[in-house]
């Protein structure tokens, strides 16, 4: 099947535009007789057929419209023969009767920025080749079209073929008894008698509007206290207008929202940042004490006047001027020390954007997609017990920090939980007769160690804690999965010496917490730690000499007493 780039299909509608302003053609239309080259309308048909991400039952809710711009024109000699190049045959393009009457069309188009170049055949928009300009400059070009040449033509189903006569095409979407949304781009498209016998297959491009939030916490497990970046990303619907068609009064609306749980927005006013195809745009502009408002901002606060969440409302204006437009909204959000653990719930916030269906229908309503990024953070309880009969054991001394790291993890302390925080100043992690509660940790090794015993007991050896997020089908679960080396946990399982337990859920009313790991401690002398061989030997030495001196004394004390 004979292919047009986007680069040709662009030029040969501008190339018709120069037909409007000519004097006279540049060759003799069809007739008996010829004393120069002259073209005929090719009247030669294809069966088209439209495809698109939309299958099934949703097909049959899409309606669409094959728009005829310009008959195709074959080039023939005066002789009557066909001229060819290379072999190919040679076509024109001349604009339906519907646009060469409109004398507003060419204006149009150049009111738009749209330039056309009769001796390069090249057409711009600015500086831009045709083939290179952005999916909204095709856009509104095929918008224009589409005004003028109005919206009779061709009813098209998808995945149903269509008889059409040879020419160029304009295809758009009418209906969508789904919502009411217009979802396809127009499509521009030549048909040529070169074009398959089989038929003409056109794939459109879907026009949902896309959303995407991002976070850049790669893993999505966060402590308390860690600050991300956060960016939403979309695009502004793109809107086909019919003849003497118009958007109603407060159409079309845009707005982007955020939504968070367990989060707090940094430095809001500075940090948000809106860009439009990757240029900043400020909420308004004034030039010569004229201002244009582009979008506005509203907060949304909780009982305790905290910020909940926020909502960009764009002008109508910007957007209609915007259609098809990347859009990118930036900030940055922290991690509450009041967000839960070890939950489904997560750390969360989701993501809003509103749009108009149809804003030239008075029932027109919005359609809204949303988008929500969970992060999840973790923690756990530390029992101290009796080894002897398990009671609970008060006055043990801990601290905790990463594996690999001296320095000790901060935290702020409210009863017997310890809250992580770079802002806490305890480092003291100290056991009383129930449990403690560590939260707001992220995944990761941890190292717990006893500093102090209680009285009349034996310190601990060092306890390795590893935190890990529990998936499913390669989605954090919310639920933690605690190895702990060392020392045993509550309703765990033990595997090659470690003791392993997995649960959901956060602290209970009661503040207790559903994963513990339980610190046994002896009656007696602090031994060293696992492997200090050297400090063993050196106190079975210490041993050996002091038992010989207590039997020195003996004996010499015996010896004494019988020289005496």
């Amino acid at each position: 099947m004979m292919k047009i780039s986007a680069k040709r299909l662009l030029t040969a509608i501008l190339m018709a535009t120069l037909l409007i302003s000519l004097a006279a053609p540049a060759f003799a239309t069809g007739g008996d007789t010829h004393n120069e080259p002259y073209t005929e309308k090719v009247t030669d048909t294809k069966g088209v057929t439209l495809v698109s991400a939309v299958t099934g039952a949703d097909a049959a809710k899409h309606s669409y419209v094959a728009i005829k711009v310009m008959d195709l024109m074959q080039l023939f000699d005066k002789d009557g023969t066909a001229v060819k190049i290379d072999g190919n045959k040679v076509y024109q393009y001349e604009l339906v009767a519907a646009l060469k009457a409109n004398t507003a069309f060419a204006a149009a188009l150049t009111d738009a920025g749209f330039t056309f170049d009769p001796n390069s055949g090249e057409l711009k928009k600015g500086t831009t080749a045709g083939a290179d300009m952005s999916d909204s400059d095709k856009a509104k070009f095929a918008s224009i079209i589409s005004t003028y040449a109005g919206t009779t033509g061709t009813a098209m189903t998808l995945g149903v073929s269509a008889t059409l006569e040879c020419g160029y095409y304009l295809f758009i979407e009418t209906a969508n008894t789904e919502n009411g949304m217009i979802y396809t781009r127009p499509v521009l498209r030549a048909i040529l008698p070169e074009d398959s016998d089989d038929g003409v297959t056109i794939t459109l491009k879907d026009e949902k509007i896309p959303e995407d939030k991002t976070t850049d916490d790669i893993d999505l497990t966060v402590y308390y206290g860690q600050e991300m970046n956060y960016s939403i990303t979309t695009e502004f619907p793109v809107y086909s207008l019919a003849e003497n068609e118009v958007f109603k009064p407060g159409q079309p609306r845009f707005e982007i929202g955020d939504a968070a749980v367990g989060l707090d927005y940094v430095n809001f006013d500075t940090n948000l940042k809106v860009k439009v195809d990757g240029t900043d745009i400020a909420a308004s502009v004034t030039v010569e004490d004229v201002t244009t408002t582009n979008y506005t901002v509203t907060k949304t606060t909780n009982a305790a006047e905290e910020m909940t969440g926020f909502k960009i409302a764009f002008d109508r204006a910007f957007i209609i001027a915007n259609q098809g437009k990347a859009i990118e909204v930036t900030y940055k959000m922290k991690v509450r020390e009041d967000a839960v653990i070890n939950s489904s719930d997560g750390v969360r916030n989701t993501a809003t954007v509103t749009f108009s269906t149809n804003p030239t229908k008075d029932d027109s309503v919005d359609t809204e997609t949303t988008t929500t990024v969970v992060l999840h953070t973790y923690g756990f309880g530390i029992l101290k017990i009796n080894s002897a009969d398990e009671s609970m054991l008060a006055g043990a001394t801990f601290n905790l920090k990463r594996s690999g790291s001296d320095t000790p993890l901060t935290f702020k302390k409210d009863g017997n939980t310890y809250i992580y925080s770079a802002d806490g100043t305890v480092t003291d992690i100290v056991s009383t007769d129930a449990q403690l509660v560590i939260k707001g940790l992220d995944a990761g090794t941890y190292v717990l160690t006893e500093t102090e015993a209680p009285s009349g007991y034996a310190k601990a050896g060092d306890i390795t804690i590893v935190i890990e997020g529990v998936e499913a089908d390669g989605v954090l679960t919310g639920a933690a999965k605690i190895t702990v080396t060392n020392a045993g946990v509550t309703d765990g399982t033990k595997t090659d010496g470690k003791y392993v337990i997995t649960a959901e859920a956060t602290t209970g009313t009661d503040g207790q917490a559903n994963i513990s790991v339980l610190v046994k401690n002896y009656k007696g002398i602090t031994l060293p730690g696992t492997g200090s061989v050297t400090s063993i030997i050196v106190m079975v030495v210490g041993a050996v000499i002091v038992l010989g001196g207590g039997a020195f004394l003996l004996f010499g004390k015996k010896k004494g007493e019988e020289e005496e």
